[in-house]
């Protein structure tokens, strides 16, 4: 049994494919992201996932999976698990027939507290196939409190000078996060059209906001938050904001220069992801005979064999065995 990394997650032997990012005649899919997913003739996700495909007309023949309710495959046998990462992403447990061997792939996840996903737990396995994003040891983040609260005292020193705090999150998982963090500190928020679709998805799923909030057509944003998507910093409906402030929200924030290659007045470290020492902490409590690491820095893997694990990072088009 081998396992490939080659725009996915390949189990050649199974033919079963995890997050491939090609058009597949069957895929298991952990989230909604796009660079996570194809358009994808049949797809297995969890319901929250398939209702965020569907809506975004990428994958419609979905067989949809709750959390902890295996599924029987071709020699394999699968279970969902939270990811804490956004609404439906799921961890992947694989138990093969044939040995009893069991594979779990994180995909994307956050150990941390989420404040608008179920909580992601550390699965006991054989092999672990471990999203290393922020597999360095210099992307250790500060505690998600701490780093709305200095968010929030930006906000509202904007908001005292009357100009317009525009915060810059991801449409699908760490804008809805934000989005509840800053109702509930008392601020009126608008948001990107694409950040309200999926909001409205969450809340269809049972997340409660806390507060009310309005989807951005262009209306004045006097008092208010605008909440958009990174990629919109520079598009005519922010920049012809007259007095307006940036702020992202990211990982990469630990790199002083984020800021300046994004072009925003500040970055903060509030991320989706697990950061190193969650990694290493995952490691430890699934305690696998066998880590792969995957997306992201080799220094995990190379760390985590110095913790005595049997550690590799998977490269692209790499296949090694199980």
């Amino acid at each position: 049994m081998e396992v490939l990394y080659d725009k996915g997650i390949y189990f050649p032997y199974l033919d079963l494919w995890m997050d491939a990012t090609r058009v597949k005649d069957f895929a298991l899919i952990s989230h909604g992201h796009r660079d996570h997913t194809a358009r994808h003739r049949r797809a297995l996700a969890t319901p929250e996932t398939a209702r965020i495909l569907r809506a975004q007309e990428r994958v419609r023949n979905i067989i949809e999976l709750p959390y902890a309710t295996p599924w029987e495959g071709d020699g394999y046998r699968l279970t969902l698990y939270p990811a804490g990462h956004c609404l439906g992403s799921a961890q992947i447990l694989l138990e093969l027939e044939d040995t009893g061997e069991r594979v779990l792939y994180t995909g994307d996840f956050k150990l941390r507290a989420n404040a608008t996903t179920v909580p992601a737990p550390v699965v006991p396995c054989d092999v672990l196939i471990i999203d290393a994003t922020y597999g360095h040891p210099r992307y250790t983040f500060p505690p998600d409190e701490e780093v709305i609260e200095r968010l929030s005292a930006l906000l509202q020193a904007t908001l005292n000078d009357g100009a317009v705090p525009v915060v810059l999150a991801y449409a699908l998982g760490k804008s809805q996060e934000a989005l509840k963090l800053l109702l509930q500190r008392g601020f009126t928020v608008s948001v990107h059209p694409d950040i309200y679709r999926m909001a409205l998805l969450y809340r269809e799923a049972g997340v409660d906001f806390g507060g009310a909030f309005s989807c951005y057509t262009g209306q004045d944003l006097h008092g208010q938050v605008l909440l958009a998507p990174p990629h919109w910093r520079t598009s005519p409906e922010i920049t012809r904001i007259p007095r307006r402030r940036s702020f992202l929200l990211s990982g990469w924030a630990i790199d002083p220069h984020t800021r300046f290659r994004y072009r925003v007045d500040d970055a903060l470290p509030f991320s989706d992801h697990a950061d190193f020492p969650s990694l290493v902490r995952y490691a430890e409590e699934a305690a696998p005979e066998r880590i792969y690491t995957v997306f992201g820095f080799p220094n995990l893997s190379a760390h985590l064999r110095d913790l005595g694990f049997d550690a590799h990072h998977l490269a692209p088009q790499q296949m090694l065995p199980l």
